[in-house]
């Protein structure tokens, strides 16, 4: 799956945090944010969309925002002026030596698990000086908290977006193709670096995938339905 990209990502949130999640991501980081006709926000990050419905109670949701690979420093110490990284401080930093990939991760007003991440040879400009986010490229990832990872995985992959990595067996497996991906976990597990229990909550995202659109939603009971793709 060479063209896999998410172009939308939609999550649940929690009704109250909208107004700090429009301060958030619009004034504190720098992105284009508007509001949504039913009271959320929408965030523009590179060409994707993320897009914060507000809902009952108080959803969370891991996501990653892709960072060229040659501005990871860069960005890193952006994110470190806007918020407190997790960890405390400048935060460590994660080396995924397997996807010669570096992340680092925090949390948004809304409670969302947020990294952000580099994979060597993705997206190198060559830019220097202080980062900025409109050198962000997308969204990377989109975590999907399923009840069977197997299932979603075979229901992903008949759609033609593959598992290219993980073992969906053991509850935890990568669709897509490497910086572009979506994450399966089973609610058994905890959402990196912390020790939130994954949780199952609406998502839906819209995708490029074989020359089509996938759409692929997960909901607060675990389950997966997918459309478009291949077959």
């Amino acid at each position: 799956m060479d063209d896999f990209e998410i172009e939308t990502l939609a999550l649940e949130t929690s009704a109250s945090a909208a107004p700090e999640l429009m301060e958030f991501y619009g004034a504190r980081l720098g992105l284009e944010t508007v509001s949504s006709a039913d009271g959320g926000v929408e965030v523009a990050v590179g060409g994707a969309k993320l897009v914060l419905h507000p809902s009952a109670g108080d959803p969370f949701h891991h996501f990653a925002l892709l960072v060229p690979a040659d501005r990871f420093e860069a960005a890193r110490a952006w994110i470190t002026g806007a918020t407190e990284l997790l960890g405390g401080g400048r935060g460590p930093v994660f080396e995924f030596a397997a996807w010669s990939a570096r992340a680092v991760y925090f949390t948004d007003p809304a409670g969302n698990i947020v990294e952000l991440i580099s994979h060597r040879g993705v997206g190198e400009p060559g830019a220097g000086g202080p980062f900025s986010g409109d050198e962000l490229l997308g969204i990377s990832e989109a975590g999907l908290v399923v009840a069977e990872p197997a299932a979603a995985a075979r229901l992903l992959g008949v759609a033609g977006v593959p598992v290219w990595d993980g073992d969906p067996g053991a509850g935890i497996a990568f669709a897509g193709r490497k910086g572009h991906t979506l994450v399966l976990s089973s609610p058994e597990r905890n959402w990196m670096p912390t020790k939130r229990r994954a949780t199952p909550f609406r998502t839906e995202v819209t995708a490029r995938a074989g020359g089509g659109r996938i759409v692929v939603v997960g909901d607060r009971e675990g389950r997966l339905e997918v459309a478009g793709g291949r077959g």
